[in-house]
């Protein structure tokens, strides 16, 4: 939040995380070195990675994985703004 953003969700292959009030993304990548996971990170709810690509946010940023964005669920994608990695194709 050193800009005025938080982040409420984070998503990876084998699952997401989602806290409307913010991740401490800090304790977060600490968690994830201990564990090699992000799943079962108490500051967050677990969630389906594809349910972040539709919940409502400021901004967007799909990265890591191309093709997570397809035909069936970008008309569903809700972000204020957004943001790609450069694989990625752009959203509508």
């Amino acid at each position: 939040m050193e800009q005025g953003y938080k982040i409420v969700g984070i998503a990876e292959r084998d699952g997401g995380l989602y806290n409307a009030a913010g991740i401490d993304v800090h304790a977060l990548v600490e968690y994830k070195y201990r564990n090699e996971s992000i799943l079962g990170f108490r500051g967050a709810e677990a969630i389906p990675s594809e349910e972040l690509l539709v919940s409502e946010c400021e901004i967007l940023i799909p990265a890591a994985t191309e093709n997570v964005i397809t035909s069936r669920n970008a008309a569903r994608s809700r972000p204020a703004s957004s943001s790609r990695a450069p694989t990625d194709p752009p959203l509508p």
